[in-house]
């Protein structure tokens, strides 16, 4: 039986490096989406303003591999090898860290390193015309083989483990919703758009959005009348995606939910609903262009979203994006 190394790469990209590394601060880290490396979850841990746990590494960006998934039934560590790479611009400055082995077990899932690269030089050499910055993580996998155990010496009761199936929470409680199954509320959006939904999953995961259920309950005089909720000033797409949030914590896949994510930051603002706003935030920063940039500013104000406002001028402030603008308020007063 030999060992066996696999090897991955993620490359982690953070649009307009400058906005997010003022909008996190020390100890602040921006994550990178999961990947597989050797049937392993792993993430990208980035601090743009360092994580700070010795003095003076808030001038320094910090990076650290962390390992997601639950180690297998028997295993107590996973033996990686990192490297993290960092190109700048002109092609000309690789910068190469090369990590030395590290077992990744339960009470250690992450490695990497508190000084990657000055927050300095960061900004001024490896920041590419866009003002994105891109971390390159390599890891090479150390495999164990799996130890043979002859059926007929095994001992009945010994070293016995049980593999759990992972959560399907969210995933049931969207098809609850989808199935209008005990639903004992309605929603009345746009008029005519009646839509069901469950009060105790609502109490549970929208507080604010409750209230108004309370309010047209106190309302009603016939206590066995069917409840209606009226929700004003809203799209019933742009509902129908709060209520989805609400129930898988989740926003809606595919490309309406791109389109709609001004929309869907407003409702997340009057419904409390924190974690959604923070992903619409994101969504709007991956959706940022030339045309669309003031008015995503204007609304990021208006709901005192600072981080994306910030991320909003720095991209409005790049030369490229900066003409365009001019060019058409120069043309707008013609």
């Amino acid at each position: 039986m030999h060992r066996s190394v696999v090897h991955g790469v993620h490359d982690f990209k953070i649009p307009n490096f400058n906005a997010v590394q003022r909008s996190h601060g020390v100890s602040q880290a921006t994550t990178s989406a999961t990947f597989k490396v050797g049937g392993h979850d792993w993430r990208i841990r980035l601090y743009p303003s360092g994580n700070a746990t010795v003095e003076g590494d808030d001038e320094y960006v910090s990076v650290f591999l962390q390992l997601v998934s639950n180690l297998p039934a028997g295993t107590t560590c996973v033996k990686t090898s990192v490297r993290f790479m960092i190109g700048d611009p002109s092609g000309t400055s690789l910068l190469k860290v090369s990590g030395c082995s590290h077992n990744h077990t339960s009470e250690s899932r992450s490695w990497g390193y508190e000084k990657l690269i000055s927050l300095k030089d960061a900004k001024s050499k490896y920041v590419v015309h866009d003002g994105s910055l891109t971390v390159r993580c390599e890891v090479d996998l150390t495999k164990e083989p799996e130890p043979y155990t002859s059926r007929a010496s095994a001992v009945v009761g010994a070293g016995v483990s049980v593999t759990v199936p992972p959560s399907e929470i969210s995933t049931q409680l969207e098809q609850l919703l989808a199935s209008e199954n005990g639903s004992d509320l309605s929603f009345l959006v746009e008029e005519e758009n009646e839509i069901r939904a469950h009060k105790l999953v609502i109490a549970a995961r929208a507080p604010a959005l409750h209230e108004a259920v309370v309010a047209t309950n106190n309302k009603q005089e016939d206590d066995h009348a069917a409840e209606v909720v009226r929700v004003d000033d809203m799209k019933a797409a742009v509902f129908k995606a709060v209520l989805h949030f609400i129930y898988t914590d989740e926003l809606l896949p595919g490309d309406g939910t791109r389109l709609l994510a001004g929309d869907m930051l407003t409702a997340a603002c009057r419904f409390g609903l924190t974690r959604m706003k923070a992903m619409c935030e994101n969504l709007l920063c991956e959706s940022l262009t030339k045309d669309n940039v003031l008015a995503t500013a204007k609304l990021a104000r208006r709901h005192h979203c600072k981080g994306l406002e910030d991320y909003c001028i720095d991209f409005a402030s790049t030369p490229d994006v900066a003409k365009e603008l001019l060019k058409t308020f120069i043309s707008s007063d013609d």
